[in-house]
């Protein structure tokens, strides 16, 4: 699972097979609000500035054994995030 932004400033998720893509950009250098929604039933949702700006189905069902990384590609240092990050939550429920 990869939650990041995109060379085009675009909030996207990939779940293993898809990758879902907002149809909102964030603004560089302005504080900016994202967020990724999914009530478990296999429907995505990003949300920028509580705005919609992508909805659908994703197919895996998603289980995460490794270790969670944050403003960090998985497969090396290239796409490391350059900003700040100040809040995070991650919810169950």
């Amino acid at each position: 699972m990869e939650i990041g932004i995109n060379a085009n400033n675009t909030l996207y998720f990939h779940d293993g097979v898809n990758t879902f893509t907002s149809s909102l950009s964030i603004q560089n250098n302005v504080w900016s609000h994202g967020a990724f929604c999914s009530p478990g039933n296999g429907q995505v949702s990003i949300f920028i500035g509580g705005a919609l700006a992508f909805s659908g189905t994703c197919e895996t069902h998603w289980t995460y054994t490794s270790n969670w990384m944050v403003g960090r590609w998985a497969g090396g240092t290239q796409y490391n995030y350059q900003g700040y990050l100040r809040e995070l939550r991650i919810t169950k429920g």
